[in-house]
């Protein structure tokens, strides 16, 4: 697939995930005065005090529009509402920024050769998976194996062999 258009693609994808992010979280205006303490009141926030630190355990209750098979990107298909809920769970080495260019997020910088055939990822330090396990070079190189064998995902990961259109015959 055309590189631009790839990107042209995973562009829109996230357009929608944070345009149906921003409408699930925007919050719904009603005019009655009612600021959700079932007190009437000026419409204000109310400010909670913290709780102590973060609890292990608990649960949460996810409503989708509709049905997505799991959350393993490389074996579960995501359904529009599934890309929201993967969003909100999943954090990207690299994210696009306002102006579509790919800027770091769990990565520090990821910088290719001269022919764009190497790339050298920095990995920001101390950040760890939810199960304390952490994010090292060792697991980068797993999800894009993962990735490039899965059928589902293999056909949107880059391949370093060229394609049957790009070689030349004698």
């Amino acid at each position: 697939m055309d590189p631009n258009r790839m990107r042209s693609a995973w562009k829109l994808v996230a357009i929608v995930a944070g345009l149906a992010l921003v409408a699930a979280c925007g919050g719904g205006g009603d005019d009655d005065g009612d600021d959700g303490t079932g007190g009437g009141g000026d419409g204000g926030s109310t400010t909670t005090a913290a709780a102590g630190p973060p609890q292990a355990g608990g649960s949460i209750v996810i409503a989708l529009g509709s049905e997505t098979d799991g959350l393993n990107p490389t074996k579960n298909r995501f359904a529009a509402p599934g890309l929201q809920m993967a969003s909100a769970v999943f954090d990207p080495l690299m994210a696009y920024d306002a102006n579509g260019d790919p800027r770091p997020y769990l990565a520090e910088s990821m910088v290719p050769n001269e022919d764009f055939t190497l790339w050298t990822l920095t990995l920001r330090p101390g950040i760890t998976f939810h199960d304390g396990t952490p994010l090292d070079a060792e697991a980068v190189k797993l999800n894009l194996e993962l990735g490039a064998t899965s059928a589902l995902t293999a056909p949107n990961c880059a391949s370093s062999r060229p394609s049957r259109s790009s070689t030349t015959s004698p």
